[in-house]
């Protein structure tokens, strides 16, 4: 395997990581957003 492609590799895996940390952080955003509603909800409750 020469330069370009160990490169293109690295960057393929630097990319899919960087995609699974920002769904990672959605869901994490979504689910803080959930529970905050459901307190909100529960207060008024």
């Amino acid at each position: 395997m020469d330069f370009r492609d160990q490169f293109r590799k690295v960057s393929d895996d630097v990319g899919k990581m960087a995609r699974d940390v920002a769904d990672s952080s959605k869901k994490t955003t979504a689910k803080a957003r959930i529970r905050r509603t459901m307190h909100t909800c529960n207060d008024v409750l």
